[in-house]
């Protein structure tokens, strides 16, 4: 007899179906079988037992279907027989379609796309649980036109070659259903129980089939199924709906009576029934008294939505809750998963993730495959340094930040890390100190250490002629790294930090690897494929498995996907990501098959079941059993995107508009405060993770403010030490300062000839050519030819000393000969300058500081003693009627302007500070107190001339004339100006006159550069009450489209938007500039 128990309220129908058996129990009637899905096999068990009591074992199991094959095989045979999992119906798919290679023409792109054999052996499993065979494809394929005739061929090609394979090596997971129809119809086992059916929306064709012998056989069949009705059209019953009608349709052709019991809700009524009732279909109207048991909440993002869930739980919890009364299920879990478990890590939540999780985001097998993907990039620097930063590398996290850092700064790749380290660990051109060697030497130890396992496997890969020498080569790989060992000691390590369920996915990981390669040894081991073919047939074999865990305690809240939690039940269930597209899922389109193709396949009878209608039936259905799971409380969220048409709908029922809402203020801060103890607790492995973890989040109490006093003086000594650079980056941002000067943070940067890098050059060379030039007589008695023969000598000289250690590469030759031919456009631009000018060098990297030529520039008014050291890269002196006059030039390979709001806001000070300070004491260099002339910047490289096409010779030369004027700030002094560049229009300087004759440009009167000199001192003064008050917030300078930010070493760690404001200013006039100088000189007396 068959007996269909329906009703709308699965928690309803479970528990009635566990009265009914144990009632059986009760009575003593054995033999009964329950028949759940496999995930809820434990928990109807565990439900059975607490029910009938301990004798429940002796009369009634919990089986699935799996488990109902194994007790019937047990019983008749056929149980050890071996059977392919995941990864071996992969690797059968990937012989077969060796073997029908020359053959294939529609799914061909399988030799070239190993990921296309998911989807192959996807169709195959679809095709054994509808029952389709080869010989039903061919007769199809006879009845359709166009491409598809083929395409069905090959798919019964495939599936024969696959089952001729299978046959070889084990069976399909599928065929056991098959087999286990068989061994039924062949014994007494349906006719000797009674069966009870929970669990299921609808079946799969084998399932059916096993069904229809079951109800024809059994004495009494009783299915519970969750509708209102056979054939119901209810949203989220219709597969149900559905089924029913089958199974009823089953007891018509076997002349078996047929019962429908419909089961009343009892929760019908109540606020949450309602809800439930009206969440997918139906008119949404207001229900009274559902806000204080659901709530909808929109936010901004994925995390914003799990921070909103960690903190409801944390409530929770502190009102007396338990965590395993909290059910989160995600719309989307792969998008979900990663985000979710650090917010709940950091909130100390203990969690179970439901179902089996995937081997490839576990440790080992990550670092294999990274290995593996070092080899097929050819050791490119990438993938090597992520595997030296993995758990099978042997390097200490020091030692491999020192080998990062050098492989950075030397462009580290390929042939470079099996050959041994010869240059120089901190750059360029640097002499060797003992330290020096000893570093070169701890280098070369790591790289043996760490990178030559890599070095091997590469080899032995390339010499590899067939999958079995292949799988070789990466098993000795991995006894060389001793990846057996490491698992080994990660799980016992996870053991003793009391992280069983961590230990448990480490001691399952070497088994299945090994089972893995041994299945790919017995079913490829001859063929030949190339490197990446074989590298992308491992991931895709490796994805196939996943481990599974039990929860590491019994008070643990409950994670999932929509699938996964149909069937929990909780007080509190919480649906994440609840937005158009992921609740309900948008079907995505046939591979093997397309949807159009799917439907004419139907059409013709064959009983392909995931078709998009299904699909969503299937979708709506789970989101209906999600909210049915909530005992006492439903809330669903929605992140970005646009809601689901279920949270608007149940926005209505809460009488709420779903308009986005903003996450509350004490929730946003505590995940901050936790985000940096979370990623500590993960950079370690246990145990140390956890004392870490402790004194991380007690630090994070501390607001990013300021430094004690104590602080400041283990940062910067008692007297701070500063430079023109320093200065700079202090204006510019604070927390810049703070990180490059006091923490001494450096940014990696490969060594190359980059503008950096050339700046240095060509100050190097202008220097030297310079000096030799005023030796030889000056520029007005050297010719421009044997200047630009001096400068080419100095700059072969510094490419031998400084590049000689870079590999010659084509780049790096085309890069020093264009530098070279740049050069000589500078060095003429100078010779044309020095030559007709009365300024004449006096001084050549003039340094100011300790063992300088000049003093350190004293730094008046400060909260703590401060000095200005540096360098002047050039100083130029005129003499007059007794007066000698002073200029600095700054050499500028990038593009510089004297800007009059850096300067009103600390920023470009460096030559002012300069002059300002020989002005006061440069007697003691000079031998004369020298009179302040200016300042200038020289452009120390070849203008890029503005043209939108071609242009005439003297066109060009006149536009390099206006492209090289210098910029900068000179003395108002008619006579002084025409020292430095004679003739009635001045083309070097940053003047003009206009038609009344009058001097126009960036100049400044005696009074002006007074003023200028006392302001600049006391923006100085400010400054260093900034450092030596510990002032640490990010205040970056903003001007237009200047951004401080935009390129700076330390945005990442900065988060400006939590604890600084950025400065925003607008460009100043030369008259604005002056005005404000001059008012703060008034104000200060």
């Amino acid at each position: 007899m068959l007996q269909l128990r329906l009703g709308t309220n699965w928690r309803q129908n479970r528990d009635e179906m566990l009265r009914l058996l144990s009632r059986d129990v009760a009575d003593c009637a054995g033999n009964r079988i329950l028949l759940v899905p496999e995930q809820t096999s434990h928990d109807y068990e565990r439900r059975l037992c607490s029910r009938a009591g301990d004798t429940a074992s002796r009369y009634a199991e919990v089986l699935s279907f799996t488990r109902l094959a194994g007790r019937v095989f047990a019983r008749m045979g056929g149980g050890a027989e071996p059977v392919l999992d995941g990864g071996g119906r992969i690797l059968a798919m990937a012989a077969a379609a060796e073997e029908l290679r020359a053959g294939l023409k529609a799914y061909a792109a399988v030799g070239a796309r190993p990921e296309f054999l998911s989807e192959l052996v996807a169709a195959v499993d679809e095709f054994k649980s509808c029952r389709v065979t080869p010989e039903s494809l061919r007769a199809a394929a006879e009845r359709t036109e166009g491409v598809l005739p083929e395409k069905l061929r090959e798919l019964s090609l495939l599936l024969e070659a696959y089952d001729g394979i299978c046959a070889g090596f084990g069976r399909d997971p599928r065929d056991r259903m098959t087999k286990l129809l068989e061994q039924m119809e062949a014994g007494e086992f349906a006719r000797e129980h009674v069966f009870y059916i929970d669990g299921f929306s609808d079946f799969t064709g084998q399932e059916l089939a096993i069904l229809g012998h079951l109800i024809a056989c059994s004495p009494q069949v009783t299915v519970s199924l969750v509708c209102d009705g056979p054939g119901s059209q209810t949203a989220g019953m219709e597969l149900a709906g559905e089924t029913a009608g089958a199974l009823l349709q089953l007891a018509a052709r076997a002349g078996i009576p047929a019962e429908k019991i419909c089961l009343p809700d009892a929760e019908e009524s109540s606020p949450l029934g309602r809800m439930r009732r009206g969440l997918l279909a139906g008119p949404p109207a207001q229900v009274p008294g559902l806000e204080l048991c659901a709530r909808t909440v929109r936010l901004e993002s994925v995390r914003q939505e799990c921070v909103f869930a960690a903190a409801e739980i944390r409530r929770w919890t502190q009102a007396g809750g338990r965590y395993r009364d909290v059910a989160l299920v995600c719309a989307d879990l792969p998008r979900y998963e990663p985000v979710l478990r650090q917010v709940l890590d950091r909130y100390g939540i203990p969690a179970y993730f439901a179902g089996r999780e995937d081997i490839l985001c576990k440790p080992v097998p990550d670092a294999i495959l990274t290995a593996l993907e070092a080899v097929c990039d050819g050791l490119d620097r990438g993938p090597v340094l992520r595997y030296l930063k993995s758990v099978l590398s042997p390097l200490a996290p020091a030692a491999c930040d020192r080998l990062e850092n050098y492989a950075v700064a030397w462009g580290l790749r390929g042939r470079s890390w099996g050959e041994d380290f010869t240059r120089h660990p901190r750059g360029l051109g640097l002499s060797w100190e003992p330290e020096d060697e000893a570093e070169l030497a701890e280098l070369n130890r790591s790289r043996i250490a760490g990178v030559m396992p890599l070095v091997r496997l590469q080899k032995a890969l390339g010499a590899a002629g067939t999958v079995l020498e292949q799988l070789q080569a990466v098993y000795a790989f991995l006894e060389e790294v001793q990846a057996a060992r490491r698992l080994e000691e990660l799980a016992a390590a996870f053991e003793a930090a009391g992280d069983r369920r961590s230990a448990q996915e480490q001691e399952q990981l070497w088994e299945i690897l090994i089972g893995a390669m041994e299945q790919m040894a017995a079913l490829l081991g001859s063929r030949v494929r190339d490197l990446d073919g074989f590298v992308r047939l491992f991931r895709l074999l490796l994805s196939q498995y996943q481990v599974g865990t039990i929860p590491q305690t019994l008070d643990s809240v409950t994670v999932g996907g929509v699938a996964a939690m149909r069937r929990q039940e909780a007080r509190r269930v919480y649906l994440l990501g609840a937005q158009e597209g992921f609740l309900p899922q948008a079907g995505a389109g046939g591979i093997v098959l397309t949807e159009p193709e799917r439907r004419r396949l139907m059409d013709l009878g064959l009983p392909l079941t995931a078709d998009l209608y299904r699909q969503l039936e299937q979708e709506t259905a789970g989101i209906y059993a999600v909210a049915a799971g909530a005992g006492g409380f439903f809330c669903m969220t929605c992140g970005d995107g646009q809601p689901a048409a279920a949270f608007r709908r149940l926005a209505r029922m809460l009488g709420r508009q779903a308009e986005p809402e903003a996450l509350p203020p004490e929730d946003r801060v505590a995940d901050v405060w936790d985000a940096g103890a979370g990623l500590a607790r993960q950079d370690q492995a246990p145990p140390q993770a956890e004392e870490a973890w402790r004194q991380v989040r007690a630090g994070a109490r501390y607001a990013l403010g300021r430094l004690s006093p104590e602080t400041i003086r283990g940062l910067y000594g008692d007297r701070l030490q500063l430079s023109a650079s320093q200065v700079d980056r202090a204006a510019s941002c604070r927390f810049a300062y703070f990180m490059q000067y006091g923490l001494r943070a450096r940014e990696r940067k490969e060594i190359t000839v980059d503008p950096a890098e050339f700046g240095t050059f060509v100050h190097d060379v202008l220097e030297h050519t310079a000096r030799d030039v005023c030796r030889a007589g000056g520029f007005s008695r050297v010719s421009l030819e044997r200047t630009q023969a001096m400068a080419e000598e100095h700059a072969r000289r510094y490419c031998r000393e400084r590049f000689s250690g870079l590999a010659r590469t084509s780049r790096q030759d085309y890069l020093l000969e264009r530098n070279m031919r740049e050069l000589q456009a500078v060095v003429r631009e100078l010779w044309e300058e020095l030559a007709q000018s009365q300024f004449q060098p006096a001084g050549f990297e003039v340094r100011f500081g300790p063992g300088g030529a000049m003093p350190a520039v004293e730094i008046p008014g400060g909260a703590m003693p401060a000095q200005l050291r540096g360098f002047v890269d050039r100083l130029d002196l005129y003499r007059r009627d007794g007066e000698t006059y002073v200029r600095v030039v700054d050499y500028k390979t990038g593009r510089k302007d004297f800007d009059y709001c850096d300067v009103l806001h600390g920023l470009g000070l460096q030559m002012l500070l300069y002059l300002f300070a020989l002005e006061d004491s440069g007697r003691a260099y000079l031998g004369v107190s020298p009179e302040a002339a200016g300042v200038l910047y020289f452009p120390a490289r070849a203008p890029v001339l503005p043209a939108d096409g071609p242009v005439e010779a003297e066109q060009a030369r006149l536009l390099r004339q206006k492209e090289a004027r210098r910029k900068g700030l000179v003395l108002a002094d008619e006579a002084v100006l025409q020292a430095m560049d004679a003739g009635e229009e001045s083309r070097f300087l940053p003047v003009k006159r206009s038609k009344t004759g009058a001097l126009t440009g960036d100049l400044a009167t005696e009074g002006q550069l007074r003023q200028l000199k006392d302001y600049v001192f006391r923006l100085l003064a400010r400054l260093v009450d900034g450092i030596a008050g510990g002032q640490v917030e990010p205040n970056p300078y903003v001007r237009g489209n200047r951004d401080a930010c935009r390129f700076c070493a330390y945005a990442s760690a900065c988060h400006l938007d939590l604890w600084g404001e950025p400065r925003v200013y607008r460009a100043v006039s030369a008259a604005e500039f002056w005005e404000q100088v001059e008012k703060e000189g008034k104000d200060h007396g």
